[in-house]
């Protein structure tokens, strides 16, 4: 299958280096290789020489059971690509794009990278790109890298406007940056971070649109 191009790897010479390029975990192998694709693409380019793949076990919308973290499926299908594996951080512990950010934020909060290529598919970059941006806060500069085009699964349409309603929910109220309270909505509002039910995250979201204060639960461990 043909895919679009990113203009970025067609005219490298057109765009700025970065300090790293995150790639966003896909819901099957086939589609987070797609995406890693571009990111190699990147990489050769001279983009940047450094990389994070993201992606936990598993996806809300995944259709394999895996073995191993999405992300960590995505690091060995670069380094058989030929890119070093010194070259490429996983950060694998969440289930969604706004954990997603929060947990590449710790990865370059401590590397002090404020730079970053955003690489995902091209109906998934609108609420990556606002995510992203609103997680990680004024300080830092994002640059979205489209991965093109991908077969389009069952429901992928309404998966994409749900997804983006759930961003918005999470991050409505909050402060560019705020780790804290992203956090905070985060686990209030999405399933996979606490020990909440599903029954008591949807209660959460029925409270918020009542302007109600929401429900805390316990955080699983492993999670941001």
């Amino acid at each position: 299958m043909l895919r679009r191009r990113p203009l970025s790897v067609i005219l490298p010479f057109m765009i700025e280096n970065l300090d790293a390029i995150v790639v966003l975990g896909g819901p099957t192998d086939k589609e987070s290789q797609h995406r890693v694709d571009t990111m190699i693409d990147l990489l050769r380019a001279g983009v940047s020489e450094e990389a994070i793949v993201t992606g936990a076990f598993w996806a809300f919308s995944a259709t394999e059971k895996p073995t191993s973290s999405i992300g960590q499926r995505s690091k060995e299908y670069a380094i058989s690509k030929g890119v070093p594996a010194d070259a490429i951080t996983v950060a694998d512990r969440c289930v969604d794009t706004i954990g997603d950010a929060l947990d590449v934020k710790k990865v370059t909060q401590e590397q002090g990278w404020r730079r970053l290529g955003l690489v995902t598919t091209e109906s998934h970059m609108p609420r990556s790109i606002k995510g992203f941006t609103h997680v990680m806060g004024p300080d830092y500069k994002i640059i979205p890298h489209s991965a093109g085009t991908f077969a389009r699964r069952r429901g992928q349409g309404m998966y994409e406007h749900l997804g983006s309603m759930l961003c918005n929910a999470v991050l409505d109220g909050t402060e560019p940056g705020d780790d804290a309270a992203i956090r905070e909505r985060l686990f209030a509002l999405v399933p996979g971070y606490t020990t909440a039910s599903k029954p008591a995250i949807a209660m959460n979201h029925v409270r918020k649109i009542l302007h109600l204060s929401l429900v805390s639960a316990t955080p699983l461990d492993t999670l941001v």
